[in-house]
């Protein structure tokens, strides 16, 4: 009320998206461990503005084999493409394994379009 109109237009959308990529920034995961497994069941998009807060997450599991339950992903970008194939990468140097399970067709094309050679990361289902 105290901005000209255009300006406090510029503010609204600014705090939009400003509170929009904290909320998408830190999709719910919920974690499930066996003594063979880690499950980490994501709810939202793997993309750049995730990335870290995933990373964080898959650093801290312990167990032979990372699994992504990814069947709530319906987005990755290039970001998390990146993402998961050094992740893979670095589980496959430790002697262990990142897969990923029920992902849909288009996260899986995605992934496979950023796939390089080197690409460590397996899927089920």
């Amino acid at each position: 009320l105290l901005l000209p109109l255009q300006n406090a237009s510029y503010a609204g959308v600014l705090a939009s998206l400003v509170f929009y990529l904290r909320r998408t920034s830190t999709p719910r995961v919920l974690r499930q461990r066996n003594d063979e497994e880690e499950v980490l069941r994501i709810e939202g998009s793997i993309f750049f503005g995730a990335c870290d807060y995933l990373q964080r997450l898959m650093r801290q599991c312990d167990r032979p084999r990372l699994v992504l339950d990814a069947r709530q992903v319906n987005f990755i970008d290039f970001a998390g493409a990146v993402l998961l194939q050094q992740e893979a990468r670095r589980l496959h140097a430790e002697g262990r394994r990142l897969v990923l399970r029920h992902a849909r067709p288009q996260v899986r094309e995605a992934l496979g379009r950023q796939a390089d050679e080197g690409c460590r990361l397996h899927y089920e289902g």
